[in-house]
């Protein structure tokens, strides 16, 4: 298993050197490596040990008991959203192998990235894969908090439908993605009410400015009350949920790490795009209204669940900027990643021995 891993790694390093050579980066060879490099990793994100990922473990003992229930006594029980015991129950219905549903919400999660990936990064859909794997995101995504892996799988997927202006399907696929995690429904609200690219940047860093006063003097419960009346937030609110959390909330280094990254974003658009590029305009403008979001939320237990969609939506704009300047430099893909493999490595090793 490890050897085809590193077989492929070598391969897609291999072609990232060669983007723009049809005959060697075509679909018969992008479709021969990502259907093998998914597989080998859902098998081994499906048969591991549990003990260390707490989140996942809590699922599991929630699939074996549905086993039991009907679908209408599964939705009565469970603390969770309606669609992912759903996709839970179904599961249980024809196996009781904790192995194959995670196996399978892996699969689902990543063809739903893949689906995505291809309508941003087109043929260097794969190269964009890569790198996502090989982020600390990937770990937790779908090692941990798979059910926020899949939820942000289906609105992933549905952003890039409004981009291209299909509003029904988007619409679609984000109310589903709200039905597997709550964290996305404020995403949802807004990209299915507001055309965001009709909107200027000026618009939203003015309303970033305010929201990020309310987070750093803690306001944000003073300006909208009404979040601590929703059940969800009301929990990750209680001494429970902080205890269970290992920390006080508000987290500063979020913030301040949001701001950097929102900061290259900035500077690469406008010294090397300058505003010109659609799509990085576009998931410019996700990051920084994930980040508004956070700035609302941030005071949750468990803050880092609404922080990493900032994270993604940065790495999505900065792959797009990565791969257009690959067009004229041809070795930055590969050098970009290489270093996203040595991050990665590193990442991995750090968890692994603290």
């Amino acid at each position: 298993m490890k050897i085809l891993i590193i077989f492929l790694i070598i391969i897609i390093l291999l072609l990232s050197i060669f983007t723009n050579v049809n005959y060697i980066n075509n679909k018969f060879t992008r479709t021969i490596i990502t259907w093998p490099l998914i597989i080998t990793l859902g098998i081994i994100f499906g048969w591991r040990p549990l003990e260390d990922f707490t989140d996942t473990y809590n699922y599991t003992v929630f699939f074996y008991n549905y086993k039991n229930h009907t679908l209408l006594n599964a939705l009565e029980v469970t603390p969770m959203e309606k669609g992912y015991t759903t996709f839970q129950w179904i599961i249980s219905q024809y196996t009781n192998s904790y192995s194959i549903f995670l196996f399978l919400v892996f699969i689902l999660s990543i063809l739903l990235i893949v689906l995505c990936y291809r309508k941003i990064f087109f043929e260097n859909y794969l190269f964009a894969m890569f790198a996502f794997i090989f982020s600390p995101l990937f770990d937790g995504l779908y090692g941990n908090i798979i059910r926020t892996g899949i939820a942000f799988g289906f609105f992933m997927l549905g952003s890039i439908y409004i981009f291209q202006h299909k509003k029904i399907r988007g619409s679609l696929l984000l109310l589903i993605s709200s039905t597997f995690h709550i964290t996305l429904l404020p995403f949802t609200i807004v990209l299915i009410l507001i055309n965001i690219k009709k909107y200027g940047f000026i618009f939203y860093i003015v309303i970033w400015f305010i929201s990020s006063i309310l987070f750093l003097t803690k306001s944000q419960l003073k300006l909208l009350p009404i979040l601590t009346k929703l059940d969800k937030i009301d929990y990750y609110a209680g001494a429970t949920a902080f205890q269970s959390y290992g920390n006080s909330g508000m987290r500063l280094d979020f913030f301040l790490f949001n701001l950097f990254l929102i900061v290259i974003l900035f500077i690469g658009n406008k010294y090397i795009f300058e505003f010109k590029n659609e799509i990085i305009n576009y998931y410019l403008k996700l990051t920084l209204i994930a980040s508004i979001v956070f700035h609302f939320l941030g005071f949750i237990a468990f803050s880092d669940r609404v922080a990493l969609y900032v994270w993604h939506f940065f790495l999505v704009t900065f792959l797009v900027m990565v791969i257009e300047i690959n067009k004229k430099y041809i070795i930055i893909l590969p050098l970009y990643l290489l270093f996203s493999i040595l991050i990665g490595i590193a990442f991995k090793s750090y968890i692994f021995f603290h």
